[in-house]
């Protein structure tokens, strides 16, 4: 009998030396331990996740699909890159597009366009995702 490995919300696979998983809100989940049960009497087997949200004490279960392996994106999450960019010295554009530096030539975003309609496209796009919209 072979063993899959757990699988997150998006149904990616989750590797067992996996330190830190998300929530639907982002909040970092840090695992201490995966375990697989068996139900003998179906054959079945299910994985769970030991471990502690940040900020708390209390250790918990989870079933791996209702946890992130990728953060995923919230408000907060927007609102905290947005007061980022806009406190750096750098080109407003590239500090919100993670950018190392300010060369263009480098610059994934296309290259036809110009860099602040690719900043404000993106954070639109990220707000239509968060209310839900497609």
């Amino acid at each position: 009998m072979s063993v899959e490995l757990p699988k997150d919300h998006e149904g990616h696979e989750i590797p067992l030396d996996t330190e830190v998983l998300y929530d639907n809100n982002g909040a970092k989940f840090n695992v201490d331990e995966f375990k697989l049960c068996a139900l003998p009497s179906s054959r079945t087997s299910f994985w769970t996740i030991r471990g502690v949200f940040e900020d708390e004490e209390e250790k918990c279960n989870f079933l791996p699909h209702l946890l992130h392996l990728i953060q995923p994106d919230s408000w907060k999450r927007l609102l905290e890159d947005l007061d980022s960019c806009c406190a750096s010295t750098r080109y407003i554009p590239c500090a919100y597009l993670n950018k190392s530096s300010d060369d263009c030539d480098k610059c994934l975003s296309d290259p036809n366009k110009e860099c602040v309609v690719q900043m404000v496209k993106h954070i639109a796009l990220r707000i239509r995702k968060l209310r839900g919209e497609d």
